[in-house]
């Protein structure tokens, strides 16, 4: 999942954040960062009762395409 699928999902960030347990603040980090680590993506896919659902990091090494 990423940023806007959250938003999209709740409405805004302070929905969002009431939803899922998490601060305005970590929620308003993750945007600016521009991903949802995954820990909390799997928290948010267990409280969203699966309507959001966690997906894994790329696994790109340092040299590769």
């Amino acid at each position: 999942m990423n940023y806007s699928d959250l938003i999209d999902t709740y409405g805004n960030a302070n929905k969002a954040a009431k939803a899922t347990g998490f601060t305005r603040q970590a929620i308003s980090s993750w945007k600016k960062r521009g991903r949802i680590p995954f820990e909390a993506q799997y928290r948010i896919e267990m409280k969203s009762r699966g309507r959001l659902r966690a997906t894994l990091p790329s696994m790109k090494r340092k040299g590769s395409a």
